[in-house]
């Protein structure tokens, strides 16, 4: 049964409460695995003497892993709490925000596999261990879409309650909200099918995804400035 048939209307802030605790416990858990994972690589290459570059390279991966998802899910955060904040208290509010918790909640497994399994593969050079790592990679960017989706959704739903006597400058904020979870959904698509014909291997295209969330206008407006004096020019 829904809250609310236990507690009755749930007010913003109790929401806003359990959406900041649970996103902190993702993003801790994200993180705490990484000294575990170096403390084991370190340990490898004592043993086994490898190169000093293979050594770099690994950890690399590993920290470059985590900052993008970390930031991916930090973003994840912010627009989920500007929808929630927005919105006003309803039952398909309830049921998004808990669904897009329980996807974002799977983030941390899957990391912390993905940076296991391709430590493991590179060390190796096992397939059964490169076959896995792709598996994973699918789960990743399927989850990142169905959150996006989510929340185009719950902005969505909460936009219809806000035409019916809500403020101006709400029904433009989730406007806005909506077009970033879209933009993002399609951007995990993009990523992902450039990522199937360019495979590059490593968090690249994770990394990519990140930085084209975050400065992706900037970088536009940056092209924009340098194509557009050629095109006075001509």
């Amino acid at each position: 049964m829904l809250p609310s048939r236990h507690f009755g209307d749930l007010k913003p802030e109790s929401w806003l409460g359990l959406l900041d605790a649970t996103y902190a416990i993702i993003l801790t858990l994200m993180v705490i695995e990484l000294p575990a994972l170096v403390t084991d690589l370190i340990d490898h290459f004592r043993q086994h003497h490898d190169s000093l570059s293979l050594l770099i390279r690994l950890l690399c991966v590993h920290v470059l892993g985590y900052v993008a998802m970390f930031m991916i899910v930090y973003e994840i955060w912010s627009i989920h709490r500007s929808i929630l904040t927005i919105s006003q208290p309803s039952r398909h509010r309830t049921i998004f925000a808990g669904a897009i918790l329980a996807v974002a909640s799977f983030m941390p497994p899957l990391v912390q596999m993905a940076n296991g399994y391709r430590q493991a593969y590179i060390l190796s050079g096992d397939q059964q261990d490169r076959a896995v790592i792709e598996v994973i990679r699918v789960f990743v960017y399927l989850a990142l879409l169905l959150i996006y989706f989510l929340l185009q959704l719950s902005a969505r739903r909460s936009l219809l309650r806000i035409e019916e006597g809500g403020s101006a400058e709400a029904d433009h904020d989730l406007h806005s909200l909506i077009s970033v979870a879209r933009n993002r959904g399609i951007l995990v698509v993009v990523v992902y099918l450039f990522s199937l014909v360019f495979p590059l291997g490593g968090p690249f295209y994770l990394v990519s995804f990140a930085l084209l969330a975050y400065f992706g206008a900037d970088l536009l407006r940056l092209g924009r400035r340098c194509l557009l004096p050629r095109s006075g020019s001509r």
